[in-house]
C-alpha cells in the first residue's frame, strides 16, 4: 500500500477538525487493511477446522488469538484518540496543516522524509 504524503495526513487531520475525530472516518480510510486482515483471520479458521494436527490448530488458535488482540489494542488506540482529540484540537497549529493539505508547505515529503 502507498505511504501517505503529510498532505494526505494533514487532509486527514482537516476532515476531523470539521467533523470531529470520527472513529468511522478512520475505519473507512483502514478498509483494505482490515479487509486484508479478515481475509487472513478467515484462513486460520479454515485452517483450524480442517486439520487435525494438533501442533497445526494450536498455531491457528494463536494466530486467531493475535489477530483479536490486535482488535482490541486498535479499538483502545482509536478510543484514546477520540478522547485527547478537543486537546489535539487546541494546540494543533491548523494554519500550518491546511498549508501543507493545500500543498504549499513541504507535502511532497513521505512521512518518513523520502519520496
Amino acid at each position: 500500500m502507498k505511504r501517505p504524503t503529510e498532505q494526505d495526513l494533514a487532509r486527514h487531520f482537516l476532515a476531523h477538525r470539521n467533523t470531529g475525530y470520527s472513529i468511522a472516518y478512520v475505519l473507512r480510510q483502514s478498509k483494505g487493511r482490515y479487509a486484508l486482515h479478515i481475509g487472513i483471520l478467515i484462513a486460520f479458521l479454515v485452517g483450524f477446522q480442517a486439520t487435525d494436527d494438533l501442533w497445526l490448530k494450536g498455531f491457528c488458535l494463536w494466530a486467531i488469538g493475535m489477530f483479536f488482540g490486535a482488535l482490541v489494542r486498535d479499538a483502545g488506540w482509536l478510543r484514546r484518540i477520540k478522547m485527547s482529540w478537543p486537546f489535539t484540537q487546541k494546540i494543533t497549529n491548523w494554519r500550518k496543516v491546511e498549508a501543507i493539505a493545500e500543498g504549499r508547505d513541504s507535502a511532497d515529503q513521505a512521512v518518513d522524509g523520502t519520496a
